[in-house]
């Protein structure tokens, strides 16, 4: 039986700054989006903005893969991924003040 060991935020965060990290998230592919009411943000800049706020106000780390992964539900499905030198294993990391 193989165990995991749980990493703190902290060792999570410096075994990820050791990997260099080109990381995107569109709000859809070649098809046009809704950018929502005139004055107010897109659908999906709202839900991007409120997960940011929800993470920060919990005071906890936001990663691109849980960004990505909460984001999926949304109509179009945003599209993740990567560019030049991304390295296995890089993660993008929002840390609350």
């Amino acid at each position: 039986m193989t165990y995991r060991i749980r990493k703190t935020e902290s060792e999570y965060v410096q075994a990820k700054m050791q990997y260099l990290t080109r990381k995107f998230l569109t709000s859809g592919r070649k098809e046009a989006v809704s950018d929502g009411l005139p004055g107010q943000h897109s659908p999906f800049v709202r839900s991007l903005l409120a997960m940011l706020r929800d993470y920060g106000d919990r005071g906890s780390l936001l990663t691109f893969r849980k960004i990505a992964a909460g984001l999926m539900e949304s109509k179009p499905e945003p599209v993740p991924g990567s560019f030049g030198k991304d390295e296995p294993g890089s993660d993008f990391i929002f840390q609350p003040k």
